[in-house]
């Protein structure tokens, strides 16, 4: 077939091509031009057709066979995505994970939390991380707190952008955007309010907590904000304005030495971000202040 062929077969749509096509299927080098025209034509009697020869295919071949059984038939495409998700195959990971997010199960979640958690190359974990956020649910979020505790700062980086990315959709989030409107205006009573909802709305919200306590920490009321910063790193660690406000609250309450040393501890995590720089700055100089204050 040539592609003019293909591309006359692929508008038509004529289902008598079908057979003929696959005839060809063992006889040509490049099989996906192949593949996306029979593909293209054919419906779900296909399957029985594609699966013995599945196994012989080279990944980028094997990615829209996945593709085409999403569509065709949910059980056997589970079947292979199991296997394709811990390949190195980036093509093939991507039309796997694809599958498993219009899928959506609780059997899918897992299927992507445990290749996240088993397969070693980096280069797939963005697939598992980005479908994770996009699924949102309770499982989706443990597994991506699971992999954000990693030792490897890649996962854990892939694992903590999923999770913002599910922060994004929260219910509460609105009221995070009004609030911070509001804290900018200095209007920090009425951003405590927006704040205070976006908790209500979303408990888990870290965003909502470093909020208020930015509010609170800016009308002087440090004990409230210690604890909303507390909050906020105790649901996401990885947060550098939690991190920094806790050691910021903790020397304006005199537990100067352990704050600097709980400060240390962190900065490996943030060593590129500019807001834990300035911030740990901040810091210093609150406890400078309180021991010129405290000889």
């Amino acid at each position: 077939p040539t592609p003019q062929m293909l591309n006359l077969l692929n508008r038509v749509k004529d289902q008598r091509a079908v057979p003929l096509l696959l005839a060809h299927l063992d006889k040509v080098e490049d099989k996906d031009s192949l593949l996306d025209s029979i593909i293209q034509i054919g419906d779900q009697t296909l399957s029985d057709k594609l699966l013995p020869i599945y196994d012989t295919l080279r990944p980028s071949s094997k990615a829209k066979i996945l593709t085409a059984l999403r569509k065709w038939d949910a059980a056997r495409f589970r079947e292979l995505a199991q296997a394709a998700i811990l390949q190195s195959d980036a093509n093939l990971v991507n039309a796997a994970v694809q599958g498993l997010v219009d899928d959506g199960s609780l059997r899918a979640i897992k299927m992507l939390g445990d290749a996240l958690e088993k397969n070693p190359e980096p280069q797939t974990w963005v697939y598992f991380c980005n479908a994770l956020g996009q699924l949102g649910t309770e499982d989706a979020r443990a597994a991506l707190s699971k992999a954000r505790e990693s030792k490897d700062r890649a996962k854990q980086l892939q694992a903590d952008q999923g999770l913002r990315q599910m922060r994004q959709r929260s219910p509460g989030i609105q009221h995070v955007y009004q609030g911070l409107q509001e804290l900018q205006a200095k209007q920090y009573r009425n951003a405590i309010k927006h704040f205070s909802q976006a908790a209500e709305k979303d408990p888990q919200l870290p965003e909502a907590y470093v909020g208020r306590a930015d509010c609170h920490n800016r009308l002087g009321e440090f004990e409230e904000a210690r604890t909303d910063y507390q909050k906020a790193l105790d649901l996401d660690p990885f947060n550098a304005q939690a991190t920094t406000g806790v050691c910021v609250m903790r020397i304006i309450a005199g537990d100067v030495l352990p704050a600097i040393e709980q400060l240390e501890a962190q900065r490996d995590r943030f060593l590129s971000d500019p807001l834990f720089l300035y911030n740990s700055a901040c810091a210093y100089s609150r406890a400078a202040e309180y021991l010129e204050k405290h000889p």
